[in-house]
């Protein structure tokens, strides 16, 4: 992949694609933010992924996970 523009990571804007919001969490009505913290390899992909703030909603945080393990980054370049 080519590298990102900046010193850090970036998600290849090719290949995003918007998370699949879980059904129940739907209907329910739950919203949240989660974070994500990620080491990504010389080569773009996500060798480890974890959540660093959960949304204090499990599905919302599972979903989370599921999709960001499906990206693909713009690996940092320095120098």
């Amino acid at each position: 992949p080519q590298p990102s523009p900046t010193a850090k990571p970036q998600v290849d804007p090719a290949l995003a694609s918007q998370p699949d919001y879980p059904p129940e969490a739907r209907r329910i009505g739950f919203e949240g933010k989660v974070h994500i913290r990620a080491d990504i390899s010389a080569k773009g992909c996500a060798e480890r992924m974890e959540i660093a703030r959960s949304s204090g909603v499990e599905s919302l945080d599972a979903a989370a996970l599921e999709w960001a393990e499906g990206l693909r980054f713009l690996p940092a370049q320095v120098d």
